[in-house]
């Protein structure tokens, strides 16, 4: 074989070579095994996607406190001097303009309706205006929120709950991709749906813990805004005009701190269908998000009696959740280990046996979610004492979590 026939020979068998590679991955990637592949990446565009996926609930938690949100809009007009019927600048005039427009009938009804002979002139369209905007917001947040609309006490009457919560679009979107993606290895025709496989794959996709986390930030800075309204002196100057605005503030404040207490224990793959092996218990795999808190495990055990007819004697032992690595929240609380002690005492005394007792299955939802109320209370008495020192930022927000440790009632014979 001459020396010139070599090279061309081992061409050819490289050639060779390469076109049996083609055909064998031609033969891997059959017709079936590409539908599939497609069928995972259509899930994955749901599951990730804008408007119908996760961070499609992140930017909805969001939207309040975005440019021209419901909360941006309220803060901005707690720019405007009280005392001046507009803006200084024309630019904030034309758009505070733009967000009122429409609604001037009723801001001057609702300003007269609360105005005394004692407050001042300007009063009845400063309060009015806010008291409008705040709706606005409580409205958009109870929405996001999924708090069943009959366990709020708003004084203006229930927000609407016409569109999604949060917690539903999480639910939904999970939904979505689970009916379209199928397991490596597998192939449409001959898989079926594995709530187990589902669960793995989620908790092992780094794409679904970063939205997820993306998500606990969003609840997050939505409850640093809402408290951070009390350290504006324009809020605070509204609040002294208006006693029912303060009490729907705190009542709302408490509502979206229990939605996020109730979406970490609610299933995110609870609409998706499962076998149960009970009746009353749903026992297939499902996900509950718990994000990574730090404990403060130092307040002591408190005992005293219910505010039950006749009264009930309590012992309780409870830890405060605050987000890892918040050196603030764990310093505040370290220092006051004796007011958490008589606070926690004053806070059981206030309660009643019913709160603890346990509840048929068909009322689980309302009991999850008066539990959830309840410890956002909780919770909420003590954030108003730390934002009193000092405002929530992304680092810094206060109690997240209560856990009821151990709660003993002993009822009075």
């Amino acid at each position: 074989m001459s020396q010139r026939a070599v090279p061309a020979l081992i061409a050819t068998i490289s050639i060779l070579f390469l076109v049996l590679i083609a055909g064998i991955v031609m033969l891997l990637r059959s017709p079936e095994k590409r539908l599939a592949s497609d069928r995972r990446q259509n899930a994955n565009d749901i599951l990730y996607s804008q408007v119908d996926g996760l961070p499609g609930a992140v930017a909805s938690l969001e939207a309040p406190i975005k440019k021209e949100g419901s909360l941006d809009n309220l803060l901005h007009y707690l720019e405007k001097d009280p005392g001046r019927r507009e803006f200084a600048r024309n630019a904030d005039q034309r758009r505070a303009e733009k967000y009122l427009a429409g609604y001037q009938e009723d801001i001057d009804a609702y300003g007269q309706s609360v105005m005394t002979a004692d407050d001042p002139l300007w009063a009845p369209a400063f309060i009015g205006t806010v008291r409008h905007l705040f709706d606005s917001l409580r409205d958009d947040v109870m929405t996001l929120s999924g708090v069943p609309p009959y366990l709020s006490e708003f004084s203006t009457g229930t927000p609407p709950q016409s569109q999604d919560s949060v917690i539903l679009m999480v639910q939904k979107a999970l939904e979505g991709f689970a009916q379209r993606w199928i397991p490596q290895g597998e192939l449409v025709g001959s898989y079926v749906l594995n709530k187990k496989l589902l669960r793995e794959y989620l908790l092992g996709n780094r794409r679904f813990m970063n939205a997820m986390t993306a998500q606990d930030q969003a609840w997050a800075q939505l409850e640093a805004a809402l408290y951070n309204l009390v350290r504006v002196p324009n809020w605070q100057r509204a609040l002294a005009l208006d006693a029912n605005l303060g009490r729907d503030w705190e009542e709302l404040i408490v509502m979206v701190e229990a939605a996020d207490i109730y979406r970490r224990q609610a299933d995110l793959l609870a609409l998706i269908p499962g076998e149960e092996r009970f009746q009353a218990y749903a026992v297939e795999p499902g996900i509950r998000w718990v994000p990574s808190f730090s404990y403060y495990k130092n307040i002591p055990e408190v005992s005293g009696q219910t505010q039950d007819t006749p009264p009930n004697i309590f012992f309780a032992k409870v830890n405060l959740g605050y987000t890892y690595r918040d050196g603030d929240t764990q310093t505040w609380l370290n220092r006051r280990k004796e007011w958490l002690t008589d606070y926690f005492a004053m806070f059981f005394s206030k309660a009643s046996i019913r709160d603890f007792s346990p509840l048929s299955q068909g009322e689980r939802r309302d009991a999850e979610w008066r539990t959830s109320i309840l410890k956002a209370e909780a919770i909420h008495g003590i954030n108003m004492r730390i934002i009193a020192d000092y405002p929530f930022t992304k680092k810094r927000d206060g109690v997240k979590d209560v856990a009821f440790v151990r709660v003993n009632i002993i009822e009075n014979p």
